[in-house]
């Protein structure tokens, strides 16, 4: 459900496009999914690295230090990374994954895609890679989305 600037709640209505589904459908998943996009991009930073310093990957996510804290909180309450002192500067963090978080790193898009994908028999689901890959690259053309951004008013871009 999506709120309006005043924080009431209020229901986005089917316009009857296929973006409307699409988007619908992506927010649904994102909904119900086991582990926010910031957790695992955490994780996949930590996955090629096996270790970072927190401040380090506070910059590289561009993100707050007590937001950068609360991430790391849920991903420890999972078991997914450990916070050890770091032994050059104790007043700072190394951040590490776990095996249980690089296990879970590596089911993650096997997890996914049954998820989201699980009812598509073989050939849908290489009908619609297809079909995705196609508009990716439609959407990487200069300009193809710049009426989404014009207003009548000539506003902001």
């Amino acid at each position: 459900m999506e709120k309006d600037t005043n924080g009431k709640k209020y229901l986005l209505k089917d316009d009857g496009s296929l973006a409307w589904l699409f988007f619908r459908t992506v927010m649904h998943f994102r909904k119900h999914n086991r582990i926010g996009y910031s957790q695992q991009k955490v994780l996949s930073i930590l996955y090629e690295r096996e270790s970072i310093c927190q401040k380090d990957l506070q910059e590289i996510l561009e993100i707050q230090a007590g937001s950068m804290s609360e991430l790391l909180s849920k991903l420890q309450d999972r078991g997914l990374v450990e916070r050890v002192k770091n032994e050059k500067d104790r007043r700072s963090s190394v951040v590490r994954i776990t095996e249980e978080g690089r296990r879970f790193k590596e089911e993650m898009p096997t997890l996914k895609d049954q998820a989201m994908f699980g009812v598509l028999d073989e050939t849908e689901k290489e009908q619609l890679r297809q079909i995705l890959k196609k508009l990716y690259a439609s959407s990487e053309t200069e300009g193809v989305y710049d009426f989404l951004n014009e207003s009548k008013e000539g506003g902001r871009k």
